[in-house]
């Protein structure tokens, strides 16, 4: 079990790097699953889209 922990942190960590940018607003499901999202409006991105 423990060996499948680990390998689950380690993909996603590559996958994170793979797909998300620097500094990114986006989660990594977010990404992954872009219609996931649809129709809530995420707090995170509403705050970094203030930023700008």
């Amino acid at each position: 079990l423990e060996l499948q922990v680990l390998t689950a942190h380690s993909w996603r960590e590559k996958a994170s790097k793979t797909f998300l940018k620097k500094n990114s607003c986006y989660t990594l499901l977010e990404v992954l699953c872009p219609c996931a999202d649809a129709g809530s409006d995420s707090t995170k991105r509403s705050r970094w889209m203030e930023k700008e």
